[in-house]
């Protein structure tokens, strides 16, 4: 019997894949702010399976890294020679 307020469909599923989910769809500064919850969601939210999903979500963003770097990446690039992530200072 599903409890109030829980859609079923999400009930056969992962609490981790309901998590990752709506963390991808949030603006950059709300995940920023989910960093701060602990080492579990910090470490989550600074993947690279994670940024580069979230990127998908949110186009006209750059990937900024902890240094403090500007990056891009375009993983839908085809004649790309190599996957490494470029610096654009």
């Amino acid at each position: 019997m599903a409890s109030a307020g829980v859609t079923p469909l999400l009930l056969g599923l992962p609490d981790e894949i309901v998590i990752w989910e709506i963390l991808v769809r949030l603006p950059p500064k709300s995940v920023l702010r989910c960093r701060a919850v602990g080492q579990a969601w910090c470490r989550a939210t600074s993947t690279r399976s994670f940024l580069v999903a979230h990127h998908d979500r949110q186009l006209a963003l750059p990937i900024i890294s902890g240094s403090g770097n500007i990056l891009t990446f375009d993983h839908r690039a085809t004649a790309a020679v190599d996957d490494k992530l470029h610096t654009v200072a």
